[in-house]
């Protein structure tokens, strides 16, 4: 019963947590659908599902309190996450929709987009804070018995919740494609990258701030 309890919670807020569109992966996934690359916009969430949900299973098993032991963890993996949300934000702040013949799908982008969907979120350590604040929430209301071996199905949950949003998004891309102007899409992402380096600012004045 534990098993299926924190399975349900995990797949909820994995859901949840990745509906806002103010991520790095979401704005990587909305450009690739924007462009037609939809097997490629699938393969890049779900590698960074698995990266996620690797973060929320270590969270779920205690991770969290090696953070609290080194003062220096939580600053540094702010830093990293802003450095990334820079970076990305940069780079899509600069995007342009491609016509049909550079935007089309191609056999040998699948794994480099697997690839590069699992890293974007690996080298993100802010999510595992994130996920270690899920799991003390949880802890603290006592909705189930905690175990290191939940760990387990509550990270498999969580990726599979966050894998779940990201292809019900893609596939709300596929089927209304050809309903927006392509500069429409094209400021829509531009407005997404200039979210991204502006949290990316905020988090880099709070971090020097504090």
């Amino acid at each position: 019963m534990a098993v299926l309890v924190v399975s349900l919670i995990a797949f909820v807020l994995g859901l949840v947590g990745s509906m806002p569109l103010a991520g790095p992966v979401s704005v990587m996934v909305v450009s690739r659908g924007a462009m037609g690359r939809f097997r490629e916009a699938i393969l890049l969430a779900v590698g960074a599902s698995i990266a996620e949900g690797i973060y929320a299973g270590l969270a779920f098993f205690g991770f969290s309190t090696l953070l609290s032991r080194y003062a220096l963890a939580v600053p540094i993996s702010h830093a990293v996450t802003s450095i990334v949300l820079l970076a990305v934000g940069i780079h899509f702040l600069r995007w342009r929709p491609k016509t049909e013949e550079e935007g089309g799908e191609k056999r040998g982008r699948g794994r480099g987009a697997f690839a590069l969907g699992f890293t974007a979120s690996i080298v993100n350590p802010t999510l595992l804070v994130t996920w270690s604040a899920v799991t003390t929430a949880i802890y603290s209301r006592q909705i189930v018995q905690m175990t290191g071996l939940l760990a387990i199905p509550f990270g498999i949950a969580a990726g599979a919740g966050i894998a779940t949003w990201n292809v019900v998004l893609v596939a709300i891309l596929r089927r209304y494609q050809h309903t927006f102007p392509k500069h429409v899409i094209q400021w829509v992402v531009r407005g997404m990258g200039a979210l991204l380096i502006a949290i990316a600012l905020w988090s880099t004045f709070d971090l020097l701030r504090n």
